[in-house]
């Protein structure tokens, strides 16, 4: 491969994990002369696209160790939890979000809580998703209230659903979250 800069190659593994081309991306991710935090974000976009968390979760695993320049951010542990979401790996999503903050001195933000909060409720741990939502440190939003209670609905706890819904519509009455809750209702009558 002929030299190109490393803000070059960023370039082109984005649009490789914008489109889906993990192998192309991960190919030049191993021809580049040099990395940055961005490169490693970018490969690591395109694996949790592509929902393939064995692939994300081995190149997380590979990115430099936490004394190293660049070490994952937290825009790398969004990722990665997003793909825990989306496969259901609860065990893996709670390591990574202790990880960030134990490990790599990377404080979460309200978007890693809120994939949490996500990640419980979609596997199924409704009761430790709502008290994420309770004792996170971020006062929740009426997204995150949305979410748990499509997880309720999903689980059929219409009890708890019902119980969050006083929580949603005080944050945003007349929202798309009302929408949700009366289809939960309607579905199970």
């Amino acid at each position: 491969m002929p030299y190109f800069d490393v803000i070059c190659c960023n370039a082109m593994l984005y649009v490789y994990a914008q489109s889906g081309q993990c192998d192309l991306a991960k190919s030049l991710l191993h021809e580049m002369p040099e990395h940055d935090l961005l490169s490693w974000t970018a490969i690591l976009l395109s694996y949790t696209q592509s929902n393939n968390f064995s692939e994300a979760k081995f190149l997380f695993d590979t990115m430099p160790c936490p004394n190293m320049e660049h070490h994952p951010d937290h825009v790398c542990f969004l990722s990665i939890l997003s793909v825990c979401s989306k496969k259901g790996r609860v065990k893996q999503g709670r390591t990574f979000l202790a990880s960030m903050r134990f490990d790599y001195g990377v404080e979460p933000r309200r978007h890693h809580y809120s994939s949490m909060v996500d990640l419980l409720g979609r596997s199924g741990y409704l009761g430790d998703a709502l008290e994420l939502l309770r004792t996170m440190p971020f006062i929740a939003k009426a997204l995150d209230w949305v979410c748990f209670a499509a997880a309720c609905r999903s689980h059929t706890d219409l009890k708890l659903g019902a119980e969050v819904g006083s929580q949603i519509l005080g944050r945003q009455p007349g929202s798309g979250a009302v929408v949700l809750l009366a289809n939960s209702w309607v579905e199970h009558l």
